[in-house]
């Protein structure tokens, strides 16, 4: 992003929407509807996904190059995904035994696919559709991407301390609700950060949105 941050374009309906899908998905960690484990394999396949699917805006980059990007991508939520794993036991994430019911499948499938088909789909519609998947695509994989790496100097003190605090009460789920919670934090203020750009910023980046 070009310059200062100017936090008087932050429409308010990008900050409504960032805590609706905050809370809904607190609410499902706290109501154990949702592990962090779960959210942070919905985070990287919305990731992986969105990556993949620019290649059908971004023609010129080739099927090769694109898979690369994917592999790239795999490979840093993997790595990612360890410390915040790490931290995640650290908080006690790991004494309960992992169970992957219908209704946590259910929420990850929702996660993942009603935020992509909305996006490819809302793009492929638009005249101008590489801008519009920069915009709505692109930059939701921005956030994810470098929300993963945050994160985890984020959940690593307040993760750790917030699960401490919730084990009195809510034991079963404070992990999950901590450093998942702290995730979603993280996610959420990179969102309404990025939701800033201008036009011109998010025009310039379709034209080059890769740096290699």
């Amino acid at each position: 992003m070009a310059g200062k941050i100017d936090w008087t374009r932050l429409r308010a309906s990008t900050i409504v929407a960032e805590l609706l899908q905050f809370s809904l998905a607190v609410a499902a960690l706290a109501l154990g509807w949702l592990t962090f484990p779960l959210l942070l394999i919905s985070g990287a396949a919305e990731l992986v996904l969105l990556v993949g699917l620019s290649s059908l805006f971004f023609h010129e980059r080739g099927l090769l190059g694109h898979a690369l990007d994917v592999l790239k991508m795999l490979a840093a939520c993997a790595f990612s995904a360890v410390f915040l794993l790490a931290i995640y036991a650290g908080g006690g994430g790991f004494e309960q035994p992992l169970l992957f019911e219908w209704r946590a499948v259910a929420v990850l499938v929702a996660l993942v696919a009603i935020r992509v088909l909305a996006v490819s789909i809302s793009a492929m519609r638009q005249e101008n559709r590489r801008l519009h998947w920069t915009r709505e695509g692109l930059l939701r994989g921005g956030t994810l991407f470098v929300a993963l790496f945050l994160s985890v100097f984020v959940c690593f003190p307040l993760g750790l301390l917030l699960a401490a605090l919730l084990k009195m009460y809510w034991p079963e789920v404070a992990a999950d609700v901590a450093v998942g919670g702290s995730l979603l934090l993280v996610q959420m203020l990179l969102a309404c950060m990025m939701s800033t750009m201008t036009d011109a910023e998010v025009a310039e980046i379709s034209q080059r949105p890769y740096l290699d």
